[in-house]
């Protein structure tokens, strides 16, 4: 179906361009208000973390949200992270063995 300038819309494709001008309109909206949540959260993050961990954003490279993040993830035992694997096991990051490599008995030629 061709249309000309001068043809009104049909029935059908108004609704449809209603529709869909009515939901960008609400995404907008919840866009702005996420994004006033997301720096009302920052302005929070920004007072709280310095009085919790003064040393660890001190240091530098370590930024407001990194300190963030490693506090949440050390929780109330710091100790969990004393080493980079210990980390990398917390967050499920360390590298997981193929399957097969261990059985727990010893291996046919390791008889000695």
């Amino acid at each position: 179906m061709r249309l000309r300038a001068a043809d009104p819309l049909p029935c059908g494709l108004v609704a449809v361009l209603s529709a869909a001008g009515y939901a960008m309109k609400k995404l907008a909206l919840r866009h702005q208000d996420l994004d006033a949540e997301i720096k009302d959260l920052d302005r929070q993050l920004t007072w709280l973390v310095p009085v919790a961990a003064p040393e660890l954003v001190a240091r530098p490279g370590i930024g407001i949200h990194t300190t963030a993040i490693l506090l949440v993830t050390a929780g109330d035992d710091p100790e969990r992270l004393h080493s980079e694997a210990a980390s990398a096991r917390l967050t499920g990051t360390a590298p997981r063995p193929p399957p097969g490599w261990w059985t727990g008995r010893c291996s046919p030629d390791a008889s000695s």
